[in-house]
């Protein structure tokens, strides 16, 4: 059985000529604006690497331009960066230009043919859950419900705080999106 979403030259889509304009554009933008510090680059090995991240920043999250700013400026362009992302990201027109600057599905086929190719793979575990957490929860990378680790541990990750520091969120919204949570909502009279 194969994955749909698995497309044999995905990293051969990679354009690096294309990914230095879009990251010399999202500089200072990403420098002046968001106040980005990129730190532990030099803990990214030779080889292949996975990079674990969390979300910030709600729906326009700048997660992959602050990454790619100082990984670009600290490795150049002879190694590509490569981004995990929702499949929902690669319906639009869009779909060509994310491919081109190494953002592709997030699957475990394509994260393997990347990591193959000595590529770094940048990779959201928290999704869409993560980018929502409460502000009190910003250090910690959620992963299907379970903590996979905070952002003091000694693991190679990466924790941004720009983008959520432009506002507060305080519940990812599990209990107040449900219809027993919405204001004027019918409460329930039995126990569970």
């Amino acid at each position: 059985m194969t994955d749909t979403n698995t497309e044999p030259t995905v990293i051969a889509k990679w354009d690096p000529v294309l990914t230095k304009h879009v990251v010399d554009v999202m500089r200072p933008i990403v420098k002046r604006y968001f106040r980005s510090e990129v730190r532990g680059l030099e803990n990214i090995p030779a080889r292949g690497c996975l990079v674990v991240a969390n979300h910030s920043g709600g729906m326009m999250t700048p997660d992959w331009p602050v990454f790619a700013v100082d990984y670009y400026d600290k490795f150049g362009y002879d190694r590509p960066l490569y981004a995990l992302a929702h499949d929902l990201l690669f319906t639009g027109p869009a779909d060509g230009l994310l491919k081109a600057l190494g953002i592709i599905r997030a699957n475990p086929a394509n994260a393997a043919q990347a990591l193959a190719a000595d590529g770094v793979v940048l990779v959201f575990p928290g999704g869409d859950f993560d980018v929502y957490r409460p502000t009190m929860r910003e250090n910690v990378i959620g992963f299907a419900g379970r903590t996979f680790f905070s952002a003091h541990d000694s693991c190679l990750h990466r924790r941004r705080v720009a983008g959520a520091e432009t506002f507060r969120v305080g519940s990812c919204g599990i209990r107040t999106g449900s219809p027993e949570g919405s204001p004027g909502a019918p409460r329930r009279t039995s126990p569970r």
